[in-house]
């Protein structure tokens, strides 16, 4: 006996659990780009996996997902040029094989592969940008840390 599909996700308590999340939105400077992180239930219906996915403002063309990584992305903030930054624990494509602890990552405004920006021992945990356009983060120091230097940030090496 097959299920009768439900009318609406609200119907029926495994289509709304299965039904895609939006959390969050940023809206670039210029207003032409806008940015969310979608949350959408795992092949094993276990946990939710997250990526970011860009919509147009004037809803003419489709949205389009913008990452992909098993571990998932959270936060999305624009800086003053229309970049796009991140927070994920993807692998760092030129690190050492370690277990990735979640990093800023960016995708340039004129497209192509995120970038690894800075990762630090602790993680990111949320990334925020100012008026101005700059781009901050927040991230756990440990009791004794004075400043953020304590954590050795570490920005990836210059190609």
């Amino acid at each position: 006996m097959s299920r009768r599909r439900p009318e609406t996700p609200f119907h029926d308590l495994q289509h709304f659990i299965a039904y895609p999340r939006v959390n969050g939105l940023a809206l670039s400077r210029d207003g032409k780009r806008l940015a969310t992180i979608v949350s959408t239930l795992d092949a094993k219906k276990t946990r939710y996996a997250n990526a970011v996915w860009e919509l147009d403002p004037a809803g003419e063309a489709p949205a389009r997902r913008v990452t992909r990584s098993a571990k998932g992305e959270s936060g999305a903030a624009f800086d003053a040029e229309g970049n796009l930054y991140f927070v994920s624990a993807r692998p760092d494509p030129d690190g050492d094989g370690d277990d990735p602890v979640a990093a800023l990552w960016m995708v340039p405004a004129a497209g192509g592969e995120a970038r690894l920006v800075i990762s630090r021992p602790g993680g990111i945990q949320a990334v925020l940008t100012g008026r101005d356009g700059g781009v901050f983060v927040v991230a756990p120091l440990m009791p004794v840390a004075e400043h953020a230097d304590v954590g050795q940030a570490r920005a990836p090496r210059a190609a």
